[in-house]
């Protein structure tokens, strides 16, 4: 297992290596480079990326299915609630 885990590192540090080399000497492969050595060294990324890109994806559907976005004015939602109040405040003098 250490072994396996040593060949790993030097994987790794092996497509950093490259990638730096690349980017001094050929910027158009360098991005090529890098993208390998990404993959190398974090391989779980791509798991978590379209495992997030699922949840967005629920996540509006579910916005979707609530129905339709009403939009009021903020007075109407106040004036609402302050005659509520009011109401509930006269019945209560009044007993």
């Amino acid at each position: 297992m250490l072994i396996l885990y040593v060949l790993r590192l030097e994987q790794v540090e092996h497509a950093r290596l490259r990638a730096l080399a690349q980017a001094i000497v050929n910027k158009e492969k360098a991005v090529e480079a890098f993208d390998e050595y990404h993959h190398l060294a974090f391989p779980w990324l791509a798991a978590q990326k379209r495992r997030e890109h699922e949840d967005s994806i629920e996540h509006l559907r579910s916005e979707i299915a609530r129905g339709s976005l009403t939009i009021r004015p903020l007075w109407e939602a106040s004036m609402h609630s302050r005659l509520k109040a009011r109401a509930g405040n006269t019945s209560r003098s009044d007993r």
